[in-house]
């Protein structure tokens, strides 16, 4: 199953643009991207070429620049669902078939390409050549894929990563899952993670000498068992450094200390701190908070010593009994309550701590972002009917597998129109947007005096 004709081609030499560009269009347009195409096509005249990746920017490439002279035969991406549709009349094929077309060169066509390492790393094994050409930026395919022990250790031995994993197996429920890699990483991945909830396939592997033993309970298969049941799902256990699947600081943030939290997500916390501290005439009373969606609790740690003396309670809900006791842990203070709570508005109207009880304020940091978009009007009414002031955030962008809505810039606003302006609950909207580098957060009060 190898093709020693594959080629990696290097492209241009011209140097990257410090700043990176994040729109597709300003991305195709600029100079140095130009320069990449127009050496890669002079480099692979009259070549076998298949484009890997088939999202808006792979669409958008076919149709600025003139790709006849390379003999451009098709698309690959390693979801099936999309074999056999076609981009600007060019088929899409599943990365299983590959062995079956033969390629010359294989071109990446990705903006987010820490989500595809692992299938890149396939990829290059699976023909024993270098195969991958990166249009947009050779040198992430130069990565050192060599792990540190206490790193794997650390990782493997988290809470939190195994949270991770019975999420993944709920999200996989049913589908044909194959985990690539045998070596010493894979070994200790299966021996400390319970898997039993995937339906795992087995293990795929390039090495002829790793073909047919065993890891763990899994047969060690060729790339061939494709052809026999087609993965829904490849995870690459064979490194952690740029794999999502490590990642576990990927959605939920957690630092033992705020020295470790991300900038980004204390500055909520540190504006609405200062938020209320110009409301003091306002709210003379010791203030009652609610902290809906509050992760590991660094959140509502802040409130507690920024505001000090004039917190009466802190009430911080999340539905992760791991996470609450890590926060229990590192971030308690005597004015904060953590409690485990399903944070959907059917399941907090329920609860003693909202049922006849109002806040003066309560926090929603992004969160509705993780229920779907119904769900997510009802808890923001809910939410306006049981506060003074609702201060909440949407990330921009952020395709997270844990988000069940994806905000760009224009669905935000065409969310605020539809869902804030429109709510049921008059209130008087302070601060419409106040942007920050990844994410939006806006301000709702009622009438205080």
């Amino acid at each position: 199953m190898t093709n020693n004709n594959i080629k990696l081609d290097i492209g241009c030499g011209n140097k990257k643009p410090k700043e990176g560009l994040s729109d597709i269009d300003k991305i195709l347009e600029s100079q140095y991207v130009k320069d990449q195409i127009c050496a890669f096509i002079q480099n692979n005249k009259n070549k076998k070429v298949y484009f890997y990746g088939t999202g808006k920017l792979a669409e958008k490439l076919t149709e600025k620049f003139d790709f006849s002279s390379i003999n451009l035969l098709g698309f690959i991406d390693a979801n099936k669902a999309r074999a056999s549709e076609k981009i600007k009349g060019y088929n899409i094929y599943h990365i299983s078939e590959i062995s079956k077309l033969n390629p010359e060169v294989i071109a990446l066509t990705l903006q987010n390409k820490k989500t595809v390492f692992p299938n890149i790393k396939l990829l290059k094994n699976f023909f024993n050549a270098n195969i991958v050409h990166d249009l947009f930026d050779d040198s992430a395919l130069d990565m050192d894929f060599e792990e540190q022990d206490s790193i794997v250790e650390e990782v493997l031995n988290s809470p939190f990563f195994q949270e991770k994993i019975n999420y993944l197996a709920e999200k996989y429920k049913g589908k044909n899952i194959y985990l690539y890699g045998t070596n010493n990483l894979a070994k200790k991945f299966i021996d400390k993670i319970n898997l039993s909830n995937f339906a795992i396939v087995g293990f795929v592997d390039t090495d002829p000498q790793k073909i047919g033993s065993k890891m763990g309970s899994y047969e060690v298969f060729s790339l061939e068992k494709f052809e026999e049941i087609m993965p829904d799902i490849v995870l690459s256990v064979e490194n952690i450094k740029d794999n999502d699947l490590f990642n576990i600081n990927f959605e939920r943030q957690t630092g033992e200390s705020l020295e470790k939290i991300d900038n980004l997500h204390k500055q909520r916390y540190y504006f609405v701190s200062y938020y209320m501290k110009t409301l003091e005439k306002e709210f003379p009373q010791k203030i009652k908070i609610a902290d809906v969606g509050c992760g590991i609790g660094y959140g509502s740690y802040i409130l507690a010593n920024e505001l000090q003396e004039r917190i009466n309670a802190i009430n911080s809900f999340d539905i992760s009994e791991t996470a609450l006791n890590f926060a229990r842990e590192h971030y308690s203070n005597n004015k904060i309550s953590f409690h485990q709570q399903n944070c959907k508005a059917s399941e907090l109207s329920k609860t003693e701590f909202f049922k006849d009880s109002k806040y003066d304020l309560i926090t929603c940091f992004e969160f509705l972002e993780h229920v779907e978009i119904e769900e997510s009007k009802k808890l923001l009414d809910f939410l306006l009917l049981k506060s003074d002031i609702l201060i909440s955030s949407f990330p921009i962008d952020n395709k997270s597998p844990y988000h069940q809505i994806i905000f760009s810039k224009k669905e935000v606003e065409k969310y605020y129109e539809e869902v804030i302006e429109n709510c049921p609950v008059k209130k008087k909207i302070t601060n419409r947007f106040i942007q920050q580098e990844r994410y939006y957060i806006f301000v709702i009060e009622n009438d205080i005096p």
